[in-house]
């Protein structure tokens, strides 16, 4: 719930924005076709669900976990500038020379279609419930540590870097110019209607799943396993964060950009864990699906805290993910049937377009954590790394969903990152052992 935190020329936020607002992160804009149309306009969408049509040359830049769904609309964009940490559903987007260049994007039904030969690069991207059609590759295009669980078709040219590509893939291709280099590639290759499969794990063995009507891609790319690809499990935990088990094998390969996929390796916990190092109790929550939790009819709200071991030794605290549908809006006034059981642990003191802070909305959640070797169990326990931040013992503090929890310093006072309060401040990371969060869900968002 914190200000902007990326620079930019013109600023949306689906809380407190408003197509009359000039577009500043103190009056931004409700939506990004407000802001003016020019390739030199860098627009910052804050945390949101934006809906409608949407075309034009402005570069757009995501600021938390901004939802941009076109509705089944075609949307133009420029040619050329990057496009960074944009959710993108429920469309098609199209260019009529070179694709911007996409950062960090998710790709949710969504079709990309050329109309001529472009560049294309994509880094760190997702595909799903998607199509890439006609993507006629530039000696300049590439995709690099993505995660691809989608067709390709019109393949030609251009590289293939530290990349996913899922079995049920099909990549056609009218030769095989695209260079590929340690690549994670279950999928298939089909040149002229013949397919072909990678026959190799990672050490060399034959791969276990192998299609024996496919035949092996060595057959017509003689570097392809020397160019280090391979086929193998992903093992992936959570996709939208690219959270997977440590014994992936996405973490086998690696370029300047991390691992293929752009994945982590983290640990996951289902609400249904029966970990006895995690401790989970709910107030006002259905827990009768045993991987939905949502809140309890007829309440509005409810609570889930959760506590558990984060490493037997004390370790800097590197990133809280919340694996959970996202998919709210609050456009409409009294909520909608997408903005149900958001995670947020505001607003509980702030009044929606009065206070500073607002915009955009961020989700937020309640952290405590504790150096104890043994399970904390009393409020004295929990330390919060008091010596060296100066916290309080026992108190819970404000933190942004998928971001490093840190405390703030400003004014002489302490801040958890989501905290308003926060702005500004100098920022430390928190050295744990055990965390307890506080997860807050809200029904019938409208701010």
């Amino acid at each position: 719930m914190s200000e902007f935190k990326i620079a930019g020329d013109s600023f949306v936020s689906q809380w407190n924005g408003s197509s009359a607002n000039p577009g500043t992160a103190l009056a931004p804009y409700a939506h990004p076709s407000s802001a003016p149309n020019s390739i030199s306009n860098i627009v910052v969408l804050g945390t949101g669900y934006y809906k409608g049509g949407y075309s034009g040359t402005r570069l757009l830049q995501g600021d938390g976990k901004p939802i941009l769904d076109l509705l089944g609309q075609i949307a133009n964009l420029p040619s050329g500038g990057n496009i960074i940490n944009i959710h993108f559903k429920n469309g098609e987007l199209r260019s009529s020379s070179n694709f911007p260049r996409y950062t960090r994007c998710i790709f949710e039904n969504i079709t990309l279609m050329s109309q001529a030969v472009p560049s294309f690069v994509s880094i760190e991207n997702i595909y799903f419930g998607s199509e890439i059609m006609n993507l006629v590759f530039g000696t300049n295009s590439a995709f690099f540590n993505s995660i691809i669980l989608v067709n390709i078709s019109g393949a030609h040219n251009g590289r293939m870097d530290c990349c996913y590509v899922d079995k049920n893939v099909v990549i056609t291709a009218d030769s095989i110019s695209i260079n590929f280099i340690n690549n994670l590639f279950n999928g298939v290759y089909r040149i002229s209607g013949f397919d072909y499969e990678l026959k190799k794990s990672f050490d060399g063995s034959d791969r276990p799943d192998a299609n024996p009507s496919y035949q092996d891609l060595i057959t017509i790319y003689p570097q392809v396993y020397t160019n280090g690809n391979f086929a193998g499990d992903p093992k992936i935990v959570d996709l939208f964060n690219r959270i997977v088990e440590p014994t992936s094998d996405l973490l086998k390969r690696s370029n300047t950009n991390g691992f293929i996929g752009g994945v982590r390796p983290g640990k996951s916990i289902p609400v249904n864990s029966s970990d006895s190092d995690v401790t989970i109790t709910t107030t006002n929550i259905n827990t009768s699906n045993p991987t939905n939790w949502v809140i309890q009819t007829p309440a509005t709200s409810g609570t889930i805290k959760i506590v558990w071991k984060l490493s037997d030794n004390i370790s800097e605290i590197q990133r809280l993910l919340l694996d959970a549908l996202l998919s709210f809006d609050g456009s409409v006034a009294g909520g909608t049937v997408g903005n149900n059981n958001v995670p947020d642990i505001f607003p509980t003191a702030y009044t929606p377009l009065l206070q500073a802070g607002l915009k955009p909305n961020r989700l937020t959640y309640a952290l405590r954590t504790s150096q104890s070797i043994s399970k904390p169990v009393i409020t004295a326990e929990w330390d919060n790394d008091n010596v060296s931040l100066g916290t309080t013992v026992g108190a819970f503090y404000i933190q942004e969903w998928n971001t490093k929890p840190t405390i703030v310093t400003a004014l002489g006072l302490r801040y958890g990152n989501g905290n308003p309060e926060s702005i500004g401040g100098v920022s430390n990371g928190i050295n744990a052992r055990w965390a307890e969060v506080e997860i807050r869900l809200t029904n019938n968002r409208s701010f």
